[in-house]
C-alpha cells in the first residue's frame, strides 16, 4: 500500500486566500491598466511623444512586475527540484500538502524533481532575458530614446 501523505487543513485555507488575494490584485491590476492606457490615449491625441513616453513606462512598469514574479517562480521551483532530489521523494520531508498526496520515490520524483529544474530555469529565463526583450521591443515600437 501506498505512503500518503495528509493535507494540513491550514494550508489549504492558507492556500485558497492566497489564490483569492491573488486573483483580486489582478483585477485591480487589470483595473488600474484599463485606466492608464485611457489617460495615454488621451494624451496621444495631444501630444504624441509625451503619450510614447507614459506608454513605455507603463510597459516597464509591467515588465518589472512579471519579471519579479517570474524569478520568484522559478527560485521557488528551483528549491523545491531540489529538496526532491535530496529526498529522494515527493513531497519532500516537511513540506506541508493541500489535499491527501501519494508519496513518489525513486524515478517518479527524480521525473518530478527535473521538471521542476527545468520549470524554474524557463521561469526564470523569461523572467530576465525575455523582460529585457520586451522591454526592448516597446522601446524600439515607441521609438522613445
Amino acid at each position: 500500500m501506498p505512503e500518503i501523505m495528509r493535507a494540513d487543513p491550514r494550508q489549504r485555507k492558507l492556500a485558497v486566500f492566497l489564490i483569492l488575494t491573488i486573483m483580486a490584485g489582478g483585477g485591480i491590476m487589470l483595473w488600474w491598466l484599463d485606466r492608464r492606457l485611457d489617460v495615454i490615449d488621451r494624451l496621444a491625441e495631444e501630444n504624441l511623444p509625451a503619450a510614447a513616453e507614459k506608454a513605455l513606462s507603463l510597459v516597464v512598469t509591467a515588465v518589472v512586475f512579471m519579471g519579479v514574479t517570474l524569478v520568484g517562480t522559478g527560485l521557488y521551483l528551483f528549491r523545491l527540484g531540489v529538496q526532491i532530489n535530496r529526498a529522494g521523494r515527493f513531497p519532500p520531508p516537511g513540506m506541508k500538502v493541500i489535499r491527501n498526496t501519494v508519496v513518489r520515490t525513486g524515478a517518479r520524483a527524480e521525473l518530478l524533481a527535473n521538471m521542476a529544474l527545468v520549470a524554474s530555469l524557463l521561469a526564470v529565463l523569461v523572467g530576465t532575458v525575455g523582460m529585457w526583450y520586451v522591454f526592448r521591443l516597446a522601446q524600439s515600437l515607441l521609438q522613445v530614446p
